[in-house]
């Protein structure tokens, strides 16, 4: 053990001696997340504000056959109505953001209690024409209903008749676990990518760094074996994994705390952002194994990779893998099963989003940890071996 602290102390050193590592292992998370996260939420803001004041231009088609409903569209906010002879063509042209085609003798049809087709028109790749087309759907869903009223009214009927089965929606979810979703969505997804980038560089360049500075031949012929020294090593890209980690949840957690406000919607307007730090720990827990897991294959890399510059490349379709594991936890609607939470990265994911939302399964977090940690082992066996093979370590570039 005294030789694998010896090897630990100095890779650490050296690490902490290159101040470009120190600053994209914990001032960079620290930064990037919350300026990303709080910058994308301010874009949307403005982007909503904008289209809300964006003038509209609503094409309506016979507008004299309900005078009420084109009255109605033409008094929307920031809109301006048109008559058109081809709605189609006028939206597609974009001479128009939403167009409404009103059939011909629908005001009679309606006095005579037959039902109507009123045909909205618009561009869906267009944002300002899906908004146009939100208000217009609104406009003749809300002249349907004072339509129907008029028509049972005139029958001696009472107005609300035409819904004789009402549905009132309610959300049972606790206000706690509706707050934690949306950091339960992201969290897990952050946390994977700052494993990976936490220790990729350290990994990379303890190993496949000391042949380039050709410094290996003096770390192999020391006192410490194959063994210690992997072990070592791996201790340094672990530390560095961590505390990229650390630093992320922290510059999350603190954007979810702080500024909760910028991420409500119209639905959670009410719902403050809130921060369980019990569940955070839970889930550094968690990720523990996972950064072992990733350490232990980026050393692996490090070592087979003829030069850094190779292991570099070599570890970005590594750390494609795990980029593709957070994202499918974040895509996962369904209840996942046991055998989910075996995949490596994924599995982890899935576990911490159970903890931030508080429906933890001990048998999920097992299955999580265990898995990671076995990979793990195994990942650090062909790390000794490849330590320990001079073809390897010492092949051409």
């Amino acid at each position: 053990m005294k030789n694998v602290g010896v090897v630990w102390k100095k890779e650490v050193t050296d690490a902490l001696r290159d101040q470009r590592t120190v600053f994209f292992m914990v001032v960079f998370p620290l930064i990037l997340y919350p300026a990303l996260m709080v910058g994308v939420s301010l874009m949307a803001r403005g982007q909503e504000q904008e289209v809300n004041r964006t003038q509209l231009t609503v094409a309506v088609q016979n507008a004299n056959a309900i005078r009420e409903l084109a009255d109605s569209l033409a008094a929307l906010p920031h809109a301006r109505m048109v008559a058109t002879a081809d709605p189609v063509a006028d939206v597609r042209a974009r001479r128009a953001d939403v167009a409404v085609q009103l059939p011909a003798g629908a005001e009679q049809a309606l006095a005579g209690g037959r039902q109507v087709s009123v045909t909205v028109y618009s561009d869906d790749t267009r944002e300002i024409s899906r908004h146009a087309r939100g208000l217009a759907e609104q406009t003749v869903a809300r002249f349907g209903q004072q339509a129907t009223a008029r028509a049972l009214a005139q029958h001696g009927l009472p107005a609300d008749l035409s819904r004789m089965v009402l549905v009132e929606k309610r959300d049972v979810a606790p206000p706690a676990k509706k707050a934690g979703y949306l950091l339960a969505v992201f969290l897990p997804y952050f946390l994977a990518i700052s494993v990976v980038s936490g220790a990729v560089t350290t990994a990379i360049d303890t190993t496949a760094g000391e042949k380039d500075r050709s410094t290996l031949e003096t770390v192999l012929v020391s006192s410490a074996g194959r063994t210690d020294l992997v072990v070592g090593k791996l201790l340094a890209v672990l530390g560095t994994a961590i505390a990229s980690t650390v630093a992320s949840a922290v510059g999350i957690g603190l954007t979810f705390v702080f500024g909760g406000l910028l991420f409500s919607t119209a639905e959670r307007s009410g719902t403050a952002l809130t921060l369980s730090v019990p569940a955070v720990l839970g889930v550094l827990a968690v990720a523990l194994p996972m950064a072992v897991l990733v350490s232990a294959v980026l050393v692996a890399l490090g070592c087979f990779a003829k030069s850094a510059r190779e292991g570099q490349m070599t570890s970005v379709w590594f750390q494609m893998l795990v980029i593709f594991g957070g994202i499918s936890s974040m895509m996962q609607q369904t209840e996942p099963q046991l055998k989910s939470f075996a995949v490596p990265v994924l599995g982890t994911a899935l576990a911490q989003r159970e903890i931030l939302l508080g429906e933890a399964k001990s048998a999920h977090i097992g299955m999580a940890v265990i898995s990671s940690v076995v990979l793990a082992a195994v990942a650090t066996v062909i790390a000794v071996r490849l330590f320990g093979n001079e073809k390897v370590m010492f092949r051409a570039k």
